[in-house]
């Protein structure tokens, strides 16, 4: 990306600025600068509540954190920096701590796919994002 690793690294470790980086399927309800409360809208009229929130921030590389869907299944998101000659390589990558029966059922049924695309979604949407808050700064 284009964009300065500092900025991005702003934007990510500040939750209240991951809404920039929704989209149709992901409904923010309540976010502020260290988690908070998204709805996730899937296929086939599937939703599910997500309490968000960032764990560890290593400025300028790295924003990591946790998502939690009711009691009994947990993830681990991070989004990983790097300059690049000029330019920021960002990593974001996921992975499940644990989870539910119907949520293993959900990832292997497709559901692991679908947050891939919703992870590419979103890195696509960084940049421009990124775009007009340091065109605004």
């Amino acid at each position: 990306m284009a964009a300065p690793q500092d900025a991005i690294f702003a934007l990510l470790a500040d939750m209240a600025g991951h809404w920039a980086l929704a989209d149709q399927w992901t409904e923010v309800c309540e976010l502020d600068s260290g988690g908070g409360t998204i709805r996730l809208r899937g296929p086939l009229g599937i939703r599910r509540i997500v309490r968000v929130r960032v764990c560890r921030r290593e400025l300028p590389r790295l924003v990591e954190g946790e998502a939690c869907l009711g009691e009994r299944t947990r993830a681990r998101v991070a989004w990983e920096l790097a300059s690049d000659g000029g330019r920021t390589s960002v990593t974001l990558s996921a992975w499940v701590e644990r989870a539910s029966w119907g949520d293993r059922v959900l990832l292997a049924a497709g559901g692991r796919r679908w947050l891939q695309r919703r992870f590419r979604a979103a890195l696509r949407r960084l940049e421009p994002v990124l775009g007009v808050v340091c065109s605004a700064a």
